[in-house]
């Protein structure tokens, strides 16, 4: 009976895990991440990779795409907001379908820190070298659209993080819909 029960549990939470937008072995990799890794970062090796449904572009102008980290100790919590530069943008092309084959064309775009960034980075990296155990750390992607495809408000997005470039990219977000929330008319 103990056996029929694990076996159901198990089930259960491979079910659960199918319907989320978060790769189990994403969840595997980040549930040890603290701030002794988040201080062994190189931050001119960090990169994000973001794939996103053909006519949306990302704003490079008015309100970069960026990473907020939050790091929180007994003591308190300390956040910075770090802007992204584009390295490059492609466009790919997917085929998916066995008996009804579609054709979609997402465009990637591969983000590195900004130079003007590199010391906000390293603030935080030298404030989460000095935290004792029991901390958290949070990192959150922000971007905004340049340019919408009309009639379209939802999207589907995959974001992937490169830490360290010998543990190559894993991806955070994979395949998440998303409701874009529209700006307020003035």
């Amino acid at each position: 009976m103990k056996s029929l029960f694990r076996l159901f549990a198990l089930g259960l939470l491979l079910a659960l895990a199918g319907c989320t937008t978060i790769p189990l072995s994403t969840m595997w990799k980040m549930h040890s991440f603290g701030a002794e890794d988040f201080a062994r970062i190189k931050p001119e090796e960090l990169r994000v990779k973001m794939l996103l449904p053909q006519g949306f572009e990302l704003d490079f102008v008015k309100d970069k795409p960026h990473l907020d980290f939050k790091i929180e100790t007994a003591h308190g919590a300390s956040v910075g907001k770090i802007e992204l530069a584009k390295v490059s943008q492609q466009q790919i092309t997917k085929t998916s379908g066995l008996f009804n084959p579609t054709t979609t064309t997402q465009t990637e775009y591969e983000l590195k820190l900004t130079d003007e960034s590199l010391p906000a980075f390293n603030l935080l990296q030298k404030i989460a070298r000095g935290q004792e155990k029991g901390r958290s750390t949070t990192i959150n992607i922000g971007f905004n659209f340049a340019k919408t495809p009309k009639g379209n408000p939802d999207l589907t997005v995959t974001v992937s993080l490169l830490l360290f470039p010998q543990d190559g990219y894993f991806v955070l977000l994979d395949n998440a819909q998303l409701k874009q929330v529209p700006e307020e008319k003035k």
